[in-house]
């Protein structure tokens, strides 16, 4: 690859996946690469990805989601009525914000346990995207209770545009 972690990797095993989740009722094209999901997040009306990643506490409600499988495993789902804010203290800081989005009611993501309060981690800071998922691994296996249970990866789209490769918990 380009060495770029915020650039989608380029190879053979691509498929298309049109996104209908936005808040207007536009469709949003997106390359869904080597079987990754996607999750298209449109902001509210008039908020900007510039605008979401200046502060960290500011909730932005009514946004939308849509969360798309290209391997057909999972059903691609339209969620409404998103709430998404950013999240972290040290990691808030680097160049490739981490979220925390919270559904209008709990639901199972990608086959995950349901729940309402969902992390999307930048994993900015780990150039393999394996440092948490492995940490993730070892904690459930020594039987740590405040380790997620489970993760997976999803290239996230914000207003239609490419932010990066994130690890949904």
């Amino acid at each position: 690859g380009s060495g770029d972690i915020n650039a989608p990797a380029s190879g053979s095993a691509s498929s298309d996946a049109v996104l209908k989740g936005t808040a207007d009722g536009t469709e949003v094209k997106v390359d869904a690469v080597n079987g990754i999901p996607a999750l298209s997040i449109t902001l509210p009306d008039g908020v900007t990805l510039s605008q979401l990643n200046s502060d960290k506490d500011v909730k932005h409600k009514d946004s939308a989601a849509y969360l798309t499988d290209p391997t057909g495993t999972y059903a691609d789902t339209t969620y409404t009525g998103v709430e998404i804010k950013g999240r972290g203290n040290y990691t808030w800081k680097l160049d490739k914000k981490p979220y925390q989005i919270k559904l209008s009611k709990a639901a199972s993501l990608l086959g995950m346990e349901s729940s309402k309060t969902w992390i999307l981690l930048a994993n900015h800071a780990d150039a393999s995207l394996l440092r948490n998922s492995v940490a993730f691994g070892v904690g459930n296996y020594v039987g740590l209770s405040a380790a997620p249970q489970e993760s997976r990866y999803v290239d996230l789209y914000v207003n239609g545009a490419y932010v990066g490769n994130y690890q949904l918990t």
